[in-house]
């Protein structure tokens, strides 16, 4: 996001040398500081702010535009809060992408989450850290980022008569690899 898009946001705060800029909203201390110390590790990646209620996110995505939002949908235990705070980004910073980092996987909240405007879905216990940062990356580039296991469930939700592992392989891992 350039600064045609949103002149209201401050320089300082915008870290203008970086290429992607990054909230990260979780409630757990120890996973926001893990997935800045990961995101930042790459070259043109800076986490301008960190949110832990579905209040911050917002005041946070307002205050910094980010380019990309790593959110944990279950802020305070209410996964359909943490929906509806997906649907309201994604209308009100349509520049801002979202990629979900969650901590179980539910096919009702992984197709939820994608029609409320998610770009991407990945489960923690799952993910490598070099993964998040390509993650972050293919999102904020306009890519649909599904972990290999959101991905296959979703082509079993889907009905497909595919093997796991090859159907959405494309989409979904080769960002990844």
């Amino acid at each position: 996001m350039d600064s045609e898009k949103r002149p209201d946001v401050p320089l300082g705060r915008r870290s203008p040398m970086a290429k992607t800029r990054v909230v990260v909203a979780d409630r757990n201390v120890i996973t926001r500081v893990g997935i800045r110390a990961i995101l930042e590790r790459n070259a043109g990646t800076a986490v301008v702010a960190e949110a832990t209620t579905y209040e911050t996110v917002l005041d946070a995505v307002d205050e910094h535009g980010p380019d990309v939002l790593v959110i944990d949908l279950d802020l305070g235990d209410d996964t359909t809060a943490g929906l509806k705070l997906c649907q309201e980004i994604t209308e009100r910073y349509e520049a801002t992408r979202i990629l979900v980092l969650a901590s179980s996987l539910s096919e009702m909240v992984v197709l939820e989450a994608l029609r409320r405007g998610a770009a991407g879905y990945l489960v923690k216990d799952e993910l490598k850290a070099d993964e998040l940062g390509k993650s972050v990356v293919s999102v904020q580039n306009g890519e649909t980022v599904l972990g290999r296991s959101v991905g296959a469930m979703v082509a079993r939700g889907l009905g497909s008569t595919r093997s796991q592992t090859e159907h959405l392989s494309a989409v979904s891992y080769t960002h990844l690899t």
